[in-house]
Formats: structure tokens, C-alpha cells, sequence
């Protein structure tokens, strides 16, 4: 056989995702898909179930006709990275979440998370239509050689999470994404001619301009207005896979959320008279302390505590915003830098009533 001199550098393969427009089965809709930036993958992992225990009768090798391998009932998990644009932002947390972006109209829409019941999936599902990234997505890696893809089906977003930097590449948003499934893996070329453009409206730190912490409690502290060197968000959801159908055993039932839904934020704010209110509120003597959080690229309405009409404003051009209305701090320490910052961590939690979270997600352009 010669040689095969031909090489191919890790940045010439690609990832498309979409939704699955019918539960468990993969969308062959080539204009469903959309390109997503990612800094640097080939192809998924595999890991078949595998045994290689010798069995009575044996020699002193174990033999080739006793071992055990199979990819029926594998989970499949991978992770995607790279930098975050808006419709990666609407995609990520629907699929993390189950929920929609769906509290507006236009620039308006936003995602709200009130008392969560979790969301469960199963095989036949129609959803609301071809953006509905709270379903099932199907995910196409485009090898340089297009009969070496793969495709894989009834993909979920188990953990998203977003980071940024001001003193990192302008205080561009960086994400992270995990996907997991247990429907089996298909090898060969899928037609991506109809979205081969990434996006590329990039979502930075510095987009925050309207910035709110609330310490609540004994220690409290109204209207922080925080100076931010670093901020991270991150979303969990594990998912369970229930069933059993077909020759590969697939799933017939997804269950999301379980054991929980972990909605997390954190990063390093300028130490001052204010945000020292934020140790105190960790060491929380009393007890009884808990922070909410606003960031966003436009003015809330109403109050941060209280917001009123459209979250966001009802004449919002804003794409990009957080709101959590309790969250317990894990960790807060000052640290001894040039500036003196204070870094902490938060979970979001849900509150007795009302909301727990709110995301703005723009002209969900997804």
C-alpha cells in the first residue's frame, strides 16, 4: 500500500448543531443547522462498553472470542469551547435549561426560570418549531473528509458556562458547552452548505453596562454598582436517559434536571466600602443573608428586586443580561492584588415566591 502523505490540521473540522424537530430522530433539514464557533475539536470521543476478563477453560491468555465489546446503551459525551455570540447564548441556555426564550417579542425576548419542574422528553415530541433549542439537538462533526463525519442525535446540554476577562481579549465572553447522548453514533457525510457561516456577534463583558448587586439581609448593602474584573455563569443540568427501544437500545425518555438544576455565578469585583458588605454577607452572621444579581446592556424595569412590565424594558435593544433574585455566596475572600479585589462565587437558588431567573436573550436571532 503507499503511503498516504495527506495531512489535515485540527482547525479544518467543523460542528453544526439544530433541533431535533421530532424527538430521536436526527434533522436531515440542512437549513435547520447553524455553525458554531469552536476553538479547536476533531471528533467526538467513543467509548464502547469493553470486557476483557478471562473466563474458566482459559489458557493464560485471555481469548479473543471471550471479550465483550459494544456501543449499544454508551453514553456519548463531548465538549465544545470557543468564543460566545448571542445565538450561541440563546442556544446554550435552552438546551441547558429546557426553557424557552420566550418573554417578549424582538429584542425583548427573554427566558424565565419560575418554579422549575424539570422537563422530560420522549421519543416521537414535535416541538414548537425548528428554534426551539429547549428540545433535543442533533449535532454533525464535519470531518476534512466528509464520509469521516459523524453525526449524533438527541444531544443535551448537561453544563454551559460562560467567563470573561477585562484584562483578557477586550472582555470577550468565552464558553464552554458538554453534550451528552446515548443514541448510537452514524458515520458519513451530511450536506452543511445552507449555514456555513459562524456567527459573529460577539458578546463582551464590557456589553454589561447596567450593573446591580444587592447584599441582602443583616448585612446589607443597596445598589452596588460592582467594577468587574472577571464574571462566570454556569448552568447544570444533568440529564437521565429512561428506555430502552429498537435494535441499539436507545432512550425512549429523557428526564432533565435530575437530581437538580445548579445555576451558578461568580468573579472578582474592586474591593471597597461596598463590596466588603459582600464578606460579611458570606460570613453571614445573622444568617440570613443573600445577594440578587442584574447584568445587562439596558436599564431594568421597575426595580432590580422587584422588576415590572417586560423585564427588560419594553423598548429594549439589548441582546444580553442576567437577572438572579437569591443567591446563597459559596466562597468570598478580598485578595491581595496590585487592586484589592474581592472573588466570590454564588448559587442561585429559588425563592419561596416569584422568579428565580431571568435571561435576556435579545432578537433570539438563534
Amino acid at each position: 500500500m503507499a503511503l498516504n502523505s495527506t495531512t489535515y490540521s485540527g482547525k479544518q473540522f467543523s460542528v453544526y448543531l439544530a433541533v431535533e424537530t421530532t424527538t430521536g430522530t436526527f434533522n436531515n433539514d440542512d437549513a435547520n443547522y447553524h455553525r458554531v464557533d469552536v476553538e479547536g475539536i476533531t471528533l467526538p470521543p467513543f467509548n464502547p462498553q469493553q470486557e476483557f476478563e478471562m473466563r474458566t477453560g482459559s489458557s493464560r491468555i485471555a481469548e479473543f472470542d471471550q471479550i465483550f465489546s459494544s456501543t449499544k446503551r454508551v453514553v456519548t459525551e463531548f465538549t465544545l469551547s470557543g468564543r460566545l455570540t448571542q445565538e450561541m447564548w440563546v442556544m446554550m441556555c435552552e438546551s441547558a435549561t429546557g426553557d424557552e426564550f420566550d418573554g417578549g417579542t424582538g429584542s425583548d425576548s427573554v427566558l424565565t426560570l419560575g418554579s422549575y419542574q424539570g422537563l422530560n422528553f420522549k421519543v416521537g415530541d414535535d416541538p414548537s418549531g425548528a428554534t426551539d433549542f429547549a428540545y433535543l439537538l442533533s449535532v454533525y462533526f464535519q470531518a476534512p473528509t466528509a464520509a469521516d463525519s459523524y453525526s449524533l442525535k438527541s444531544c443535551t446540554c448537561t453544563n454551559f458556562s460562560i467567563d470573561a476577562d477585562m484584562d483578557s481579549a477586550a472582555g470577550r465572553f468565552n464558553y464552554t458547552a458538554t453534550f451528552q447522548t446515548q443514541s448510537t453514533p452514524t458515520k458519513g457525510a451530511v450536506t452543511m452548505t445552507d449555514n456555513a457561516a459562524i456567527g459573529t456577534n460577539f458578546l463582551y463583558l464590557s456589553n454589561l453596562s447596567q450593573r446591580n448587586i444587592d447584599v441582602k439581609g443583616t448585612a446589607s448593602q443597596d445598589d452596588i454598582t460592582p467594577l468587574f474584573k472577571t464574571f462566570n455563569f454556569a448552568i447544570d443540568c444533568p440529564t437521565q436517559f429512561l428506555g430502552a427501544t429498537g435494535a441499539n437500545g436507545e432512550p425512549e425518555v429523557w428526564a432533565k434536571a435530575l437530581p437538580e438544576l445548579s445555576i451558578t455565578y461568580g468573579g472578582s469585583v474592586k474591593y471597597d466600602n461596598e463590596t466588603d458588605q459582600m464578606v460579611e454577607a458570606f460570613r453571614d452572621a445573622a444568617e440570613d443573608s443573600y445577594l440578587t444579581l442584574y447584568m445587562a446592556d439596558v436599564a431594568v424595569a421597575g426595580t432590580t428586586e422587584t422588576p415590572t412590565g417586560v423585564f427588560f424594558g419594553a423598548s429594549s435593544t439589548g441582546k444580553f443580561g442576567i437577572w438572579a433574585g437569591k443567591a446563597k455566596l459559596t466562597s468570598c475572600e478580598v485578595s491581595s492584588d496590585d487592586v484589592a479585589m474581592v472573588n466570590f462565587e454564588a448559587k442561585v437558588l429559588a425563592p419561596s415566591s416569584g422568579n428565580t431567573l431571568h435571561l435576556l436573550g435579545g432578537d433570539n436571532a438563534a
